[in-house]
Order: C-alpha cells, then structure tokens, then sequence
C-alpha cells in the first residue's frame, strides 16, 4: 500500500519488504519514485525558490561501492540538487549481493540515512539475514494475489472486452494452483491473452 509507504517515509522510519521474484518489489519502489519526481517537477516549475523532497533510488550493488553521503547525492542532477531535500534512501535488491556483504551495506545505509534525517526502505527477497534484524526496521511482505483479488483485477482491466475477460478468468481458474499470482505472472498471462 502506497499510503503505508509513503507514511514510513514522512514519518523518517526503516522498512524491508520482501517478496518472491516478480512480485512487484522493484516495481513499487520505481512507482514511488516517479510519483516524487513527478510531484517535484510540478513544484520546481510553480515555485523555483522552494525546496522538493525526493528520494534517492540505489541498487543495493551500486550502494556498496559508494563511501559518502556527498557521493550518493552527487546522483542527483547540479542543476536542482540545491533546492533538493531526500526524504528516503530506497535500496533495491538487497539479496542480490554476497551474502557476506547484505549486512555491511544495511549498515551503510542506516548510517546515511541518519546522517541525511530520512526514511530508508530496502527490498529483498525474503533471504535469511533478513530474520537476525531487529534494530529499527519494520516489516513487510508482497504476497501473491489470491484468486479472488486476480479475477478482480481482470474485471477492471478487461470490462470493455468481455471475450478477453471469460478467457483471463477461464485460464485464470485453470492455472492457480500451478503457478504463484505474482504481477509478473499475471502480466505474462494477460500477453498471451492478448497475442
């Protein structure tokens, strides 16, 4: 939930979310920070005295080799970073790196995110050394849709197409307990729907 998230963020918190591939973990964190940047344009274009909050979007790859919050906002175009305020490290794929450097890079991370005031929200899949931390991360976890919220979903993408609908549902049904209803999976379906 976007509210969710966004309240994290306003309120400067620390969250993990977890999720099996393809459940939409890379895919939130990239809609979030297209709707700050879109909310930021509309500010710098009305108002190019003020300050825009945005975040700072990282692969957790790229941030191992940064050392520096200058460095890790030099990321941010010249031209606007002095009218910038970060208001939330996002880390992407953090159990993509050596399992020996997951928790040197959440310590980085902690470590600028206190030093920038802001909200820091990590992504991973639900990998082991996620279970050992406690020291201030809340939570979370994408689970698959049930077949219930798919077959919703398919109603509201397809109501002007009723032959696409009774094959999505049809296909639907047939494939639930074969496959895991991730976005991923329900968007490759709906490409063979509509080929």
């Amino acid at each position: 939930d976007f509210k969710e998230i966004n309240d994290l963020i306003t309120n400067k918190k620390s969250a993990i979310i977890v999720g099996e591939p393809g459940s939409g973990k890379t895919g939130m964190l990239n809609k979030l920070t297209l709707s700050y940047l879109s909310h930021a344009s509309e500010e710098l274009t009305n108002n190019n005295d003020g300050f825009i909050y945005l975040p700072i979007y990282i692969q957790a790859t790229s941030l191992d080799n940064i050392s520096s919050v200058d460095e890790l906002r030099s990321k941010i175009p010249i031209e606007v970073r002095e009218h910038v305020i970060t208001n939330a490290l996002l880390v992407d794929a953090l159990d993509e790196l050596p399992s020996a450097k997951r928790l040197e890079v959440l310590d980085k991370a902690r470590h600028f995110v206190e030093e920038m005031s802001c909200a820091l929200i990590v992504t991973s899949r639900n990998i082991r050394c996620l279970h050992d931390i406690d020291y201030g991360f809340e939570k979370y976890e994408i689970q698959p849709f049930n077949l219930s919220q798919a077959l919703t979903m398919m109603t509201k993408l397809f109501k002007d197409d009723p032959n696409k609908l009774s094959i999505m549902s049809t296909m639907s049904k047939e494939l639930y307990n074969q496959i895991q209803f991730v976005p991923l999976s329900l968007l490759l379906l709906i490409e063979l729907v509509e080929d």
